[in-house]
């Protein structure tokens, strides 16, 4: 199983430079939605879990024009609270958002969420998702979300990642149909590589490092590798989740599959 997670396309306040959370439903700006057009339709792929926020329902709609949204609460960016819809050149002088920054933007925000709090919700939901997914028979996992919910899930559940300015690319399109690689056994990190991993971004400088290492520009997104941890371990309470993201790498919209014939999006009824 391969999860892709997808940011959604450019609103007005993306371009603005504004934070943009939980309490701004806005749609794609003409910028975003033409960016998001030019990746392609992707008619092949029949379900995505989507965050229920109208950028990210767009483009659903626009790159995977066949698929079911399954909307999920908890994929929702995160709250910004009193920052939410500033940018911070008009917070420059703004003693609560001044100290936030300065704490590596962990804390919580005024009526808003932590980054830690946030992150939690997150990590919830893509383990629902993949659970879910897993009992769908899917083989690849689609979630289109915010630039926020792709860093948090990464931040939690990825390890070993790679250099991100090294990553090689996957085509999105390939998640339909895997390649003999990525369908190859992969053998779970084990608990002490996990807590090695989390050892070494205990210090709040580096884990905001690796926080934002993740993070990519609107329509841009990472897939990478599900590999489900022993029950054992899970049962015992070793390992934090029942499964780790391993081989995280950028997604290449620009590949196609050669399955291109499928153009409309009539569905069998089971």
């Amino acid at each position: 199983m391969r999860l892709v997670l997808i940011r959604h396309g450019a609103t007005p306040g993306n371009e603005a430079h504004a934070y943009v959370g939980a309490r701004t439903d806005e749609g794609l700006s003409a910028a975003g939605r033409a960016a998001v057009a030019a990746k392609g339709a992707f008619p092949q792929v029949e379900y995505v879990y989507v965050s229920p926020m109208l950028r990210a329902r767009q483009t659903v709609a626009l790159l995977f024009p066949c698929a079911l949204q399954h909307e999920v609460a908890d994929l929702r960016e995160m709250d910004f609270g009193a920052f939410e819809g500033r940018t911070a050149a008009q917070m420059e002088h703004d003693a609560a958002y001044r100290a936030w920054v300065n704490g590596w933007c962990a804390g919580p925000c005024p009526q808003g969420e932590s980054r830690a709090v946030f992150a939690d919700r997150v990590e919830r939901a893509v383990i629902d998702i993949v659970a879910d997914a897993r009992a769908r028979g899917l083989a690849d996992v689609f979630v289109v979300a915010h630039g926020g919910t792709v860093m948090s899930a990464l931040d939690r559940l990825a390890v070993a990642p790679e250099d991100s300015a090294h990553a090689r690319a996957d085509a999105v399109g390939s998640a339909v149909q895997p390649s003999a690689a990525a369908s190859a056994p992969a053998t779970a990190p084990t608990p002490a590589a996990v807590s090695a991993s989390t050892a070494a971004v205990s210090d709040p400088a580096a884990a905001a490092q690796r926080y934002f290492s993740w993070s990519v520009p609107p329509c841009e997104g990472w897939v990478a590798d599900v590999v489900f941890r022993s029950s054992d371990a899970a049962a015992t309470g070793e390992a934090p989740a029942p499964f780790a993201l391993a081989h995280p790498r950028r997604i290449d919209f620009a590949a196609r599959t050669n399955d291109n014939s499928r153009t409309t999006c009539e569905r069998e009824e089971t």
